[in-house]
């Protein structure tokens, strides 16, 4: 959808400007007319899933148009002629300079993030092989995980928001001392997002299913998840540091191996019958 892909250069472009909470702001007002749209056109006008889809649609709409509008009034504030930026507009079509620096930077992180798209989409076409159970227990399982992720996903933004500027001043006292508080910060909540997240199937899975061979799966792989998650924010914010560092041939070149690594094991170990 246009209106997530530019939301989310807008949010980087606030991020950038160590503003976190305009984000939130238009996360907010979008969800608040999602919420009422779907009250007013599924029940009321019973428009089903035609009216869902346009409920959600009108909220990213509706978040990106504010976010826009907080961008751009801070464009003006910084450069209230112009300045350094092509005529001072919000949107411009890039030359063939920034158009080579944005690959250069863009191509190598797009092959780190398809590495994880291939990873989740490998675990899944692998839990379809244990049947019906197994594959409820693994959409379970990897939806917890994915909520957790957020908050080292959160870490990463955080290096990625305060790291540059202390590298281009060469100022690397302060690199250091950031990347040592955003590891801590990521170690602490990798431990919380580990032993919630490990409570939740051993003792809540009722909240998703009653079914009790779904239920021992869930909980058979609740080791896997706590562990992934124990590492998962330390990683993230490692991650963070090497795209401040623009460091992405060799984030990509790490996710590529250990994609190739991990998905022919799988199947290695799927085709020799491993559970």
């Amino acid at each position: 959808c246009p209106a997530a892909l530019l939301t989310m250069v807008a949010q980087a472009a606030c991020f950038g400007d160590k503003n976190a909470v305009t984000p939130l702001q238009a996360v907010w007002l979008a969800a608040a007319v999602n919420l009422a749209g779907d009250l007013l056109l599924v029940p009321v006008l019973g428009m089903g899933l035609a009216g869902a889809a346009l409920a959600t649609v009108l909220a990213q709409y509706t978040g990106l148009g504010y976010i826009l509008i907080r961008v751009a009034k801070r464009q003006r504030e910084l450069y209230p002629w112009g300045g350094e930026l092509e005529g001072g507009r919000l949107l411009s079509v890039p030359g063939r300079r920034d158009l080579r620096e944005f690959v250069s930077f863009a191509g190598p992180a797009f092959f780190a993030l398809l590495g994880k798209v291939v990873s989740f989409s490998s675990m899944t076409y692998a839990a379809a092989g244990d049947g019906t159970s197994g594959l409820a227990a693994h959409q379970v399982v990897l939806q917890l995980f994915f909520f957790f992720c957020k908050f080292g996903d959160s870490v990463s933004s955080t290096a990625q928001t305060f790291l540059p500027a202390a590298i281009a001043a060469n100022d690397y006292r302060s690199v250091r001392a950031t990347v040592a508080r955003c590891l801590t910060m990521a170690f602490t909540l990798g431990l919380v997002d580990s032993v919630l997240a490990g409570v939740i199937p051993l003792f809540g899975a009722s909240l998703f299913t009653t079914d009790a061979a779904v239920v021992a799966s869930m909980r058979s792989i609740t080791p896997l998840l706590c562990t992934s998650l124990l590492f998962h924010a330390t990683v993230m914010s490692l991650e963070g540091v090497l795209f401040a560092c623009r460091s992405t041939v060799w984030l990509a070149v790490s996710y590529i191996s250990t994609t190739l690594l991990f998905t022919s094991s799988m199947y290695i170990a799927r085709g020799r019958g491993v559970p």
